[in-house]
C-alpha cells in the first residue's frame, strides 16, 4: 500500500514561545513480551515546552505533567536498564489523549514521536504536519522502527507537501550463530535471540541485543554486515 503524506501550511494562532498547557496523566505502557524479564529501573520522560522538559519516572503506573497545547506534541519514554537505553514509546497529543486526560503511551508511536521531536528541537513548526495521516500510515507497519524516517525529514524540510514518503527501509538477511543463552532486543519488535543459529532481516544501520552485561551488537550497510559481543 502506497500512502500519501500531506503536510499543510495552514494559519494557526499558535506560537513559537507562546502557548496554553493542558494537565495530562501519562500513561505507562506494559512491558512488551521480548522485555518480560528484563529490569527497568525508571523511565526518562521529555516533551518541548519552549524547550526540552525532562523527568523521570521510578516505576509504572502514572504521572501527572502539564504539556503545551500544541498538535503533534511528542512525548517521549524511554526505558533504562542496567545495560542502557532501550528503544522508546510514546504518546501524541493530542491523538493519544483518552478519556479522564489520560495520555496513553505506546510502543508503536516510538520512532514517528522521535522524529517529530527532533524537528520541533530544530524549531520546525509541527502544527503543520497533519500528524494524524502520518498515525494512521506508521500503523500499517508490523515493526514501525523499519520506516525510513530520513526520507520523510527530508521530504517536509525540502517542502514536499504531497509524496509517497512513508516507505519502509530496505532490509537485509543476516545470519547469526548458534547463541548459548538469550540475547534481549532493545527494539521491542525484535524477537530474542538464543539456541539455534538465526537469520534475520535488519535495516541497514546498528542493532543490539544483550545479556546480562553483555552486548551483540550487529551492523549492517549496503554491502555487508559484522556482529561482535563486546563487554
Amino acid at each position: 500500500m502506497k500512502w500519501y503524506i500531506f503536510a499543510l501550511s495552514v494559519l494557526s494562532v499558535q506560537c513559537d514561545m507562546f502557548f496554553s498547557v493542558r494537565s495530562l496523566q501519562i500513561v505507562l505502557p506494559k512491558k512488551p513480551p521480548v522485555w518480560k524479564h528484563v529490569t527497568i529501573y525508571r523511565y526518562r520522560i521529555q516533551w518541548w515546552d519552549g524547550a526540552i522538559h525532562t523527568v523521570y519516572k521510578t516505576n509504572r503506573g502514572n504521572l501527572q505533567v502539564q504539556v503545551p497545547k500544541i498538535t503533534g506534541l511528542p512525548v517521549i519514554i524511554t526505558p533504562l536498564t542496567p545495560n542502557g537505553e532501550l528503544l522508546p514509546a510514546a504518546a501524541i497529543f493530542p491523538f493519544d489523549v483518552k478519556e479522564n486526560n489520560r495520555l496513553i503511551a505506546t510502543w508503536k508511536h516510538g520512532p514517528l514521536a522521535s522524529m517529530l521531536f527532533n524537528l520541533i528541537s530544530q524549531s520546525f513548526p509541527i502544527y503543520r504536519l497533519n500528524v494524524k495521516r502520518f498515525l494512521d500510515a506508521y500503523d500499517t507497519f508490523d515493526n514501525v522502527w523499519e520506516v525510513d524516517q530520513e526520507r520523510i525529514i527530508r521530504g517536509i524540510k525540502d517542502e514536499r507537501f504531497y509524496a509517497p514518503v512513508l516507505k519502509s527501509k530496505k532490509l537485509y538477511s543476516v545470519t547469526i550463530d548458534a547463541l548459548r543463552k538469550e540475547w534481549i532486543p532493545n527494539n521491542p519488535f525484535y524477537p530474542i535471540l538464543s539456541g539455534e543459529r538465526q537469520t534475520l532481516l535488519l535495516a541497514k544501520g546498528i542493532h543490539i541485543w544483550f545479556f546480562k552485561e553483555k552486548k551483540l551488537i550487529i551492523q549492517v550497510n549496503d554491502t555487508m554486515y559484522s556482529h561482535s559481543i563486546v563487554p
